[in-house]
């Protein structure tokens, strides 16, 4: 695989709290909800963040995982849960309608920050080497909410005068962001959206 890097955006991936839930002193259970980045790799990285809130609190963690960006916002205005790890395009929604306020930003292991980024991402004998090449080509993105498999390429296609509703032969959300790098891998697309920390995880799983 190889990266079209002109266009990399940054954001920070946070933890967020939703006071609207009346979460009281005493309570020991409490209900954390995730969205899945990837098939491989993210329930180590819960169980850790999972820990680390539950030394740093003393209060019992349940995680939840819910198959959609929508559903993890649902599940705190709802009142199922009171904590939740989203990206931050579902923060902005979570703090409109689900009273939630971030307190925390994850950094991983041997990064410096929260950063991440936006990948394009193309298959190695590809002759796409910049965006406004892409015009007509068949795009797969991560899921309809998901900050960098869905809102920031976008925005920055809209750079190239490129409109994922009429600019391409297709446009499809493959469900995750490893499923939309397999996408590109088996020929199913020509271009994906997704996020960099997942391409560098797979990158290094070989």
């Amino acid at each position: 695989m190889k990266k079209i890097i002109i266009s990399l955006t940054l954001f920070s991936a946070v933890i967020i709290t939703g006071f609207s839930c009346n979460v009281i002193a005493d309570e020991i259970n409490l209900k954390m909800v995730f969205v899945p980045a990837s098939e491989k790799g993210d329930d180590q990285d819960y169980i850790s963040l999972i820990r680390i809130i539950e030394k740093l609190t003393g209060y019992k963690i349940e995680p939840i995982k819910v198959t959609d960006y929508n559903a993890a916002v649902e599940a705190m205005r709802a009142g199922r849960a009171m904590i939740a790890w989203y990206g931050g395009k579902t923060y902005i929604v979570a703090a409109e309608i689900a009273d939630a306020e971030a307190f925390a930003a994850g950094v991983r292991k041997g990064d410096t920050n929260a950063n991440y980024f936006t990948y394009f991402v193309v298959p190695k004998d590809s002759k796409l080497n910049n965006l406004s090449e892409a015009k007509g080509k068949i795009l797969a993105l991560n899921n309809i909410g998901s900050t960098s498999g869905d809102l920031i390429p976008q925005v920055e296609l809209l750079k190239f005068n490129l409109s994922t509703k009429k600019d391409f032969k297709n446009v499809f959300y493959a469900g995750s962001h490893d499923a939309c790098l397999l996408s590109v891998i088996n020929k199913h697309a020509d271009v994906c959206g997704m996020s960099s920390r997942n391409f560098d995880a797979r990158l290094a799983d070989g």
